[in-house]
């Protein structure tokens, strides 16, 4: 843990539940917060900022089989979890587009894919 604090960090705004998460991690360890050299929701910027660096950062589990972040190095934090939860909200009565359905199909296949509990 206390060479994680030697590290800076990419790390999600404030507003976003991960780096809540995140910062009560470390708290709950007795541990201070972990030093932001950059804060960032856009994964491009991160997968930039993280190339040939020794910062930190943190991703959904889901993202580091992507092609994009191949070559990445892996850690895990040990009682450290972060579940989502995705929803689909829909008007009742609404018209449907080919596009809309299409992407209500493609979301429902993606979430149902890395859903631990299905």
């Amino acid at each position: 843990m206390t060479r994680l604090q030697e590290h800076e960090w990419i790390i999600p705004d404030l507003e976003e539940p991960g780096r809540a998460t995140l910062d009560a991690y470390f708290m709950v360890h007795n541990q201070r917060k972990p030093k932001v050299k950059i804060t960032t929701n856009a994964d491009h910027l991160i997968r930039h900022f993280l190339t040939g660096t020794h910062y930190l950062s943190v991703t959904p589990r889901m993202n580091v089989s992507l092609p994009q972040f191949r070559g990445f190095g892996q850690f895990t934090l040990q009682d450290f979890d972060l579940q989502r939860k995705v929803g689909i909200v829909r008007r009742a009565g609404i018209i449907s587009t080919p596009l809309y359905l299409s992407f209500i199909e493609l979301l429902s296949k993606r979430t149902r894919a890395v859903d631990p509990s299905a």
